[in-house]
């Protein structure tokens, strides 16, 4: 008996089980001769949903870069899906910490979300395929009734969203979010962060954070990052080891309640 065709909904796997998602070894990276990362090696698995924490330069958003392609490491490998980061691309979605646009350019939500799908066609005006993908991206943010607004008219928490759902536009399986809550109120990093472990039941995600605390209630497991990388289970996370890590004290609070 044959089988129907699957379809591709957002974020539906396709990697085998078995295969890492993202996998280092022995990577090692350098800006002008300054190291950033020396020997990580780790593993992400179809399924993790993971943070990345760390103190600013320790190598964390370099680590998306590498996983993206746009950068290479000097020594070791990088595979993402089995193969080079740059044939991953496809199926990656990504999330950077800063958003720059003009205030003063007329581009509706949609139209920012349409723009994820650039990287799917040579040229020409955008198809059906692509105004349809947009809109589910919204539907899944929570956001489709906003679809005609003027991007400039939304609140912090608001444009996070649509970025997210730029990047999902294209169906990716893999979601690399960089601080994404760094510019919103506490509010809005609730409501981001409760997306966030919706989209975690269908996506592999990794997400840079510096907020501890709260990143540790949502995930299953924290990349340690500061030059090297040590990939912990959250349960085993302890405050003396984000010390270690930050050369400084820190407490490691879970605000359930706040949340």
């Amino acid at each position: 008996m044959s089988r129907a065709p699957s379809t591709r909904s957002v974020g539906a796997p396709r990697a085998p089980a078995t295969l890492p998602v993202v996998q280092f070894r022995k990577v090692s990276f350098s800006y002008s001769g300054e190291p950033v990362l020396q020997g990580v090696s780790f593993e992400v698995l179809p399924g993790e949903f993971v943070s990345a924490v760390g103190p600013n330069g320790g190598g964390k958003t370099t680590l998306l870069r590498l996983i993206l392609g746009t950068a290479r490491p000097q020594a070791g490998e990088v595979r993402v899906f089995g193969g080079p980061p740059e044939r991953a691309r496809s199926r990656v979605g990504y999330v950077p910490q800063y958003a720059r646009f003009d205030p003063l350019f007329p581009v509706t939500v949609l139209d920012v979300v349409r723009m994820g799908r650039v990287g799917n066609f040579a040229a020409g005006p955008y198809r059906r395929e692509d105004r349809e993908a947009a809109e589910e991206a919204l539907a899944t943010v929570g956001m489709p009734e906003l679809r005609r607004r003027p991007f400039s008219d939304l609140s912090g928490g608001q444009r996070q969203r649509v970025l997210i759902a730029r990047a999902l536009a294209t169906h990716p399986e893999l979601l690399l979010l960089d601080e994404p809550t760094a510019s919103v109120d506490r509010a809005a990093t609730a409501k981001l962060y409760e997306l966030l472990v919706e989209l975690a039941r269908r996506l592999t995600i990794l997400l840079v954070s510096h907020d501890t605390g709260v990143v540790s209630r949502f995930v299953s497991g924290v990349l340690c990052v500061n030059r090297t990388v040590a990939k912990h289970p959250v349960s085993r996370l302890t405050g003396e080891m984000l010390s270690e890590l930050y050369g400084t004290d820190i407490a490691l609070v879970r605000h359930e309640e706040e949340l």
